[in-house]
């Protein structure tokens, strides 16, 4: 008895031992867990996949969207620009997967009915552009993806010790300035924050209801899209140096500066003496400005008859009130109508044969009385440069759709919308929708413009993905003006010849909103970091606004 009695002792002492070194592994290597069972004395170890294999309480979705809140425009902007330049760099190198910019998040949740309905509510991703695909990939501590779990009042009342312990298996492995909680009632938030307090896998702060700050999970998404190019471009420097490693680098850093400093509060350079002399020089020809960096292009119109001393000096103000480069440009060197002067197409001058894009239909109704005058007042709309009042609107050499009655001249017009009043015999004809919704042409605040992502239908290239690029800083005529930048391949354009007219069209707040209408092409601009040709847009209301104000009407906008 007592030789077995030591032998007993001695076989606890070697169990004692045997899981301790185990623990010290597991502290070591983040994929096992150790689980003894002391009724036989034997040790259970499951490796990380193993877990991840057993029947799971939540399903995982990788969750992308298109159109979002405001303040992660940027983020979007850079991990799409980003990853192109990724995606041509590992055709040349063998880089690392956790230097690859990716965008999107993780939700962990059960048989939501109605996912895109979540993820409009606590995060303002739009239903209409949001895309969730499965996600098998397991996670670990070199993981780096925002994780938010559905755990509303039903998962609280249902839950079980696996569920809760899942969500500790699953948070072990990750940042938990990535962990997220949103729940649906006070309740369900106070027992995600005792659950969050008992394990410590994320922050208080990241426990949310529909209402919450949602700044920390903003916060960790643009965290780990800088940690992403960091790798990326430590990956880069770690090449030999040749020519291609030397053309990437340069790419990609002012990326990175973006995302640095995208909460420093955007100050213009331009002082308001500098913006004061560019106004002053109408009558010497410049029409506008536009500030790239520390160089200021002045636009100016070359066919105006100026005094070359007047201009001489007016040049040497600007240049004495602005630090940096001061480069003038004529107007007709750097911007190109997307007219296409052919017969054919949806919208075109019946006198120049210029073809544009009818970009929308619409009821013109007077200020006063506020109801429609009479049943043919159903207008188009296309681009000012297009076709001005008096001349017929044409689809095709002898097809006659209707009168155009703004503005008085289309000559070099860049501010102004063609208003064509469409003749009652064709409008059953012509009417078509495409998406079928009505749009707001409330104005959008310039700073939630910036990098916002668009598209539009255009006669020539159909329909293109954008996004604004310059929405401040860029005046022609005394007004804003908005470039946008085709969204994928390098190659890709925005517009072309032919869609001058088309509506640019934006999905925020939960609305589908006009913001601007094409009106052609820019050049690129030297020493300027767009790599793509840039398309400019008129802003939409403000020229319905000056269409209103000189002729006391209103225009009441179709569906699209």
């Amino acid at each position: 008895m007592a030789t077995a009695g030591r032998r007993r002792v001695k076989l606890e002492e070697e169990f004692h031992d045997t899981e301790k070194k185990l623990r010290r592994t597991m502290e070591r290597h983040e994929d096992i867990t150790v689980k003894p069972c002391q009724q036989n004395h034997t040790i259970s170890v499951s490796t990380k996949e193993e877990i991840m294999e057993r029947k799971s309480t939540f399903l995982r979705s990788l969750v992308d969207f298109e159109f979002g809140p405001p303040v992660l425009n940027l983020y979007q902007y850079v991990a799409e620009e980003t990853h192109l330049l990724w995606s041509e760099a590992r055709e040349l190198f063998l880089l690392s997967s956790s230097s690859e910019p990716k965008k999107g998040l993780f939700l962990f949740h059960d048989n939501e009915p109605d996912l895109r309905e979540l993820c409009w509510k606590h995060f303002e991703f739009d239903p209409h552009s949001t895309s969730f695909s499965a996600e098998e990939r397991h996670l670990d501590s070199h993981t780096e993806v925002v994780c938010v779990f559905v755990v509303g009042e039903l998962f609280w009342k249902n839950s079980q010790a696996d569920a809760l312990l899942e969500i500790e298996n699953q948070t072990r492995f990750l940042n938990k300035s990535h962990v997220f909680f949103i729940t649906d009632t006070d309740e369900a938030k106070d027992q995600a924050v005792k659950f969050t307090k008992k394990t410590k896998c994320c922050y208080l702060t990241h426990v949310f209801q529909v209402a919450s700050d949602k700044t920390p999970l903003y916060d960790a998404m643009y965290e780990i899209l800088q940690s992403q190019l960091d790798n990326f471009l430590s990956d880069l420097h770690s090449r030999a140096s040749t020519g291609l490693v030397r053309d990437l680098t340069p790419k990609l850093e002012p990326f990175l500066e973006k995302l640095r400093s995208r909460k420093k509060r955007h100050q213009s350079s331009l002082t308001k003496q500098c913006v004061s002399k560019i106004k002053s020089g109408k009558e010497l020809g410049i029409v506008g400005h536009r500030l790239c960096g520390n160089v200021l292009y002045v636009y100016e119109d070359d066919k105006m008859a100026i005094d070359a001393q007047k201009k001489a000096d007016l040049r040497k103000c600007i240049e004495e009130n602005f630090n940096g480069v001061v480069c003038y440009k004529s107007i007709s060197d750097v911007f190109s109508p997307h007219c296409a002067v052919r017969w054919g197409g949806p919208l075109g001058n019946g006198i120049t044969g210029k073809m544009g894009t009818l970009g929308i239909f619409g009821t013109l109704r007077d200020t006063i009385e506020g109801t429609s005058q009479s049943e043919n007042n159903i207008i188009a709309l296309s681009s000012g440069h297009l076709i001005h009042e008096n001349v017929e609107a044409v689809l095709s050499v002898s097809d006659r759709i209707g009168t155009c009655i703004w503005p008085a001249n289309s000559s070099d017009n860049i501010l102004d919308v063609s208003v064509v009043k469409l003749d009652q015999n064709v409008i059953d004809r012509i009417q078509t929708v495409i998406l079928n919704e009505r749009i707001t042409v409330g104005e959008i605040p310039i700073v939630d413009l910036r990098y916002q992502p668009v598209f539009k239908y255009g006669a020539a290239t159909g329909r293109t993905v954008g996004r604004v690029g310059v929405v401040d800083d860029f005046r022609l005529f005394d007004e804003d003006v908005m470039t946008i930048l085709a969204r994928g391949q390098r190659t890709n354009k925005f517009s072309n010849n032919g869609d001058s007219g088309a509506i640019v069209l934006t999905r925020y707040g939960g609305k589908l909103h006009g913001v601007g209408v094409i009106y052609g092409g820019c050049l690129k601009v030297p020493n300027f970091q767009n790599i793509r040709e840039e398309t400019i847009a008129v802003f939409l209301r403000r020229a319905m606004d000056r269409f209103t104000n000189a002729t006391q009407k209103t225009i009441e906008l179709d569906r699209i």
